[in-house]
């Protein structure tokens, strides 16, 4: 019972901090305003898309390091 209380509770704060971020400004814009203007900036877009460069070189790694794993282990035991 105490977990419901506290899982519903959590929820009302979620919504509560949401509806704040979407409609409450600071300033002459909202939080998600601000969010979206500063994403549009040069040096945002150049980050966005060097994490995406990251992760794709940090999941060729890992699909390789995967490979050579699994065919250093040899065939499964029948």
């Amino acid at each position: 019972m105490r977990r419901l209380i506290n899982g519903i509770l959590w929820l009302i704060g979620l919504v509560v901090v949401l509806i704040g971020y979407f409609t409450v400004p600071v300033g002459r814009f909202t939080l998600y305003q601000h969010t979206m203007r500063i994403a549009q900036t040069e040096p945002a877009q150049e980050l966005g898309r060097e994490l995406g460069e990251a992760g794709h070189a940090l999941k060729e790694r890992a699909v390789n390091e995967w490979e050579a794993h699994t065919a250093d282990a040899g065939e499964p035991p029948e």
